[in-house]
């Protein structure tokens, strides 16, 4: 849970300054870039307003005006389409591309353009044909988008050592409480068993020992006694799997584990007048634990033995998908859960208003599962309609048991 809530917290942290570090650069970015083409714009202008070039104010306090300073290429174009060159540098340019310049701009028919190929920008107006060079300002933008880039993963890998160390701060409080609430569940529900073993002992010697062979009251007494053990038992195994920090793996086979399992349960599900139809494909090798994968398996099916109507059915799978992966399933018909209590179905002492044993159940069952689940790096999903009732699925990567590979 601990670790769950500082990826939440690093998660959240690294999505909002990312998007803040993207608005920055992105407008750094359109600015210079704006600033560029609006110099080489009035460059072209200032080139066309003139047959020589713009005098520069050098009066003391004189500003510059935007674009003057840019080198400019000046052509005059006659009436018969002749060009003439009136200014610029064209040293490096041969005649040839000159003329290919000046054809391409005025086959363009517009006021003013770009000729990516040669990288340049053009303005017409009049008589008067301007170039200016725009691939120097498109190596700066180059320039500035790669060092932005650079700049960008040094803060994000700057920002994300600091929140990894911000998560542990931030949590520091929560997990303090997390653990003091484990442990007096832990020790809670260790010294409660000493005193509900007597008050059973007691309870069952004074039934023994009773003339009375319809003692209602302490009958009431040991049944009320076994559903408070039966409780304090699964609060201390939920207790130890919070504590557990790791799960000890090896490899088994789950379609033996499944049958066993199965085989307990019939006379359970019998009694229910619930039918059971399985499925279950045999020499199936996982890696996982034993008593974990057991606990959570026949807590998938107390949960189906307890929340099938009579007459309906439970039909439990386990098979290999096409991706490679072992899939176990538990459904049962004749139950349609909405999804405010499928949203709810694992959160601990959760339990379905309208469910026929709701006095024997904890809602403690479906939290265990989920939790051993999440000790083996996998999750139960479950969804329900009116046309498949509640079905739980859980998958697990498939294990060679001839190889020793996954």
């Amino acid at each position: 849970m601990i670790n769950r809530l500082r990826r939440r917290f690093v998660i959240m942290t690294m999505s909002i300054i990312t998007v803040v570090l993207v608005v920055i650069f992105l407008i750094v970015f359109f600015s210079i870039r704006g600033t560029l083409k609006k110099s080489a714009a009035n460059a072209l202008s200032l080139a066309l307003l003139s047959d020589k070039a713009p005098p520069l104010d050098h009066r003391k306090g004189a500003s510059k005006r935007d674009g003057e300073g840019i080198p400019v290429i000046l052509f005059g174009i006659d009436e018969y389409g002749e060009s003439k060159m009136i200014r610029g540098d064209v040293s490096a340019f041969s005649q040839e591309d000159l003329d290919l310049l000046v054809d391409e701009a005025l086959d363009a028919n517009v006021s003013r353009g770009e000729l990516d190929d040669y990288g340049m920008a053009f303005a017409v107006k009049d008589d008067k044909l301007a170039f200016v060079d725009t691939a120097a300002s498109n190596r700066v933008m180059e320039s500035v988008g790669l060092i932005s880039l650079l700049i960008f993963m040094a803060a994000e890998l700057l920002f994300l050592l600091l929140s990894i160390l911000l998560s542990k701060w931030a949590v520091c409080p929560t997990e303090q409480a997390w653990q003091q609430q484990r442990r007096f569940v832990a020790d809670a529900s260790h010294e409660l068993k000493t005193p509900l073993t007597i008050i059973l002992s007691n309870a069952d010697m004074e039934l023994q020992q009773s003339e009375d062979t319809d003692n209602q009251h302490i009958s009431m007494i040991r049944d009320e006694a076994l559903r408070m053990k039966s409780l304090v038992e699964q609060m201390l195994q939920m207790a130890r799997l919070d504590a557990a920090n790791k799960v000890k793996l090896q490899p088994l086979e789950l379609s033996q584990l499944i049958e066993g399992s199965l085989l307990s349960f019939e006379p359970v599900l019998f009694e229910n007048k619930v039918n059971l139809n399985s499925d279950i494909t045999p020499s199936i090798y996982v890696i996982g634990d034993e008593d974990g994968l057991r606990r959570m398996f026949e807590a998938l099916l107390d949960n189906a033995a307890k929340y099938t109507p009579s007459g309906e059915t439970v039909n439990v799978t386990l098979k290999v998908n096409n991706k490679k992966r072992t899939v176990l399933t538990v459904q049962n018909t004749g139950v349609c859960l909405s999804k405010e209590q499928l949203e709810h179905l694992f959160d601990r002492f959760y339990r379905v208003e309208d469910s026929r044993s709701d006095t024997t159940s904890f809602g403690l069952g479906l939290s265990i599962a989920q939790s051993i689940a999440h000790g083996h790096k996998t999750a139960i999903t479950v969804e329900s309609n009116e046309s498949i009732g509640v079905r739980f699925c859980v998958s697990f990567p498939c294990y060679n048991q001839s190889s020793n590979e996954k």
